[in-house]
This record gives C-alpha cells, structure tokens and sequence, in this order.
C-alpha cells in the first residue's frame, strides 16, 4: 500500500476524515494538526454530562406552568397583597418540591408529564397547607397551657415582681412555637419519607 504522504496525494484528517493536501499542516476544515493523533472520545462520560445539565433545564411545559402560578400570585398581590404574599409563602415549598421531584425523575428517565406536575404540585400544596394547620392548632393548643402554667407559677412566685400575664404570654409563646416547629418538621419529613419509598 503507497503512503499518501510520500506520493504526493491528499490525505484524509485523523480527527474530521477531510480531504488535505500533502504539504498542509492542519486541516482546513477542523484546524487539527495533520500529524497528532486524533483524540479518543470516550461517550458514557459525555453522555452522562448531558443528562445532568438536562436535568436543569426546564421544558416549555414546565415553563408554562410556571408563568400560570405567577400570574395567580400577582394576580392575588393585585387584589390584596397580604394574600399575595401568602399565597407566594404557601407555593413556594411545594414548587421546590415538584422541582425536585422531577429533576429525580429525569435522572431516571422516568420525566413526567405536565399533568403529572399539576397533580404532584396541587398534593404537596394541600400537603402543605394541612402541615401548618396541624402546626397552628398545635401552636394555640399549647400557647394555651403555657399562658396558664406560666400565670400561675408567677403568682406562686409573688405578683410584685413577676407579671402573670407577661410571663403567661411569654411562656405560651415560647412553648407553642417549639411545638408547633417540631410537629411540623416531624409531619414533613414523614410525609416525604413516605413519598420517596412509594415514588422508587
């Protein structure tokens, strides 16, 4: 077999298969030099680094369903912005959530469809919403037996120096709030937990 190189003929690119002349350097097409070895393209890694940067990008599907809850939100902020602000406050963990999820569920090429996010994002909101409720009456509920407990143990203590009231208000505060926070960080995690194992 006659070496192109030393016939004179063209030669094809190591990197692009162009067709070069004899004496050129690099190849006029792809700019790789004639006379390095091609690079090896290994595919898994590349592939593999696709599907993480897909699983950040949003789809026109997601992008709609975005756009649809943003205008509910200002559209509420419009009316009133205390139940704007409210209702940004109530959608954004659950938006996180289904965010989440599907990221989870495009790494395992298993995407959902948009109506799967409209169901999965309306559970998690109501989800949610039962979450802080569940947390408010535990709050009052609380608050209600602290305010008593810390009344009484000031008037056990003498009115001239502790105030029953404050110290009623601030005991129920204190011990509703820690209630209420640990219900519902207990109620979430449970519920999530929940949802994983049912969603492998």
């Amino acid at each position: 077999m006659v070496d192109p190189a030393k016939s004179g003929g063209d030669r094809d690119c190591p990197f692009c298969g162009a067709k070069t002349s004899q004496g050129a350097a690099e190849c006029w097409m792809c700019h790789g030099a004639l006379d390095a070895a091609p690079p090896v393209i290994v595919a898994p890694p590349v592939a593999g680094r696709a599907r993480r940067d897909a699983n950040y990008q949003f789809s026109l599907a997601s992008l709609m369903l975005l756009v649809t809850l943003s205008a509910v939100i200002f559209g509420a902020a419009a009316l009133e912005p205390g139940l704007g602000i409210m209702l940004a406050m109530l959608a954004a963990p659950p938006l996180v959530f289904t965010a989440v999820t599907a990221a989870r569920r495009r790494a395992r090429e298993q995407p959902l469809t948009p109506r799967d996010k409209v169901v999965l994002f309306a559970g998690a909101f109501a989800t949610f919403v039962v979450v802080l409720i569940a947390a408010g009456i535990a709050f009052f509920a609380t608050c209600w037996v602290g305010f008593f407990t810390g009344a009484t143990a000031s008037e056990a203590m003498g009115a001239r120096q502790y105030d029953p009231i404050g110290w009623g208000l601030l005991t129920g505060v204190v011990l509703g709030g820690i209630v209420g926070l640990v219900l519902a960080a207990w109620l979430l995690w449970r519920i999530i937990k929940a949802y994983r194992k049912r969603d492998r």
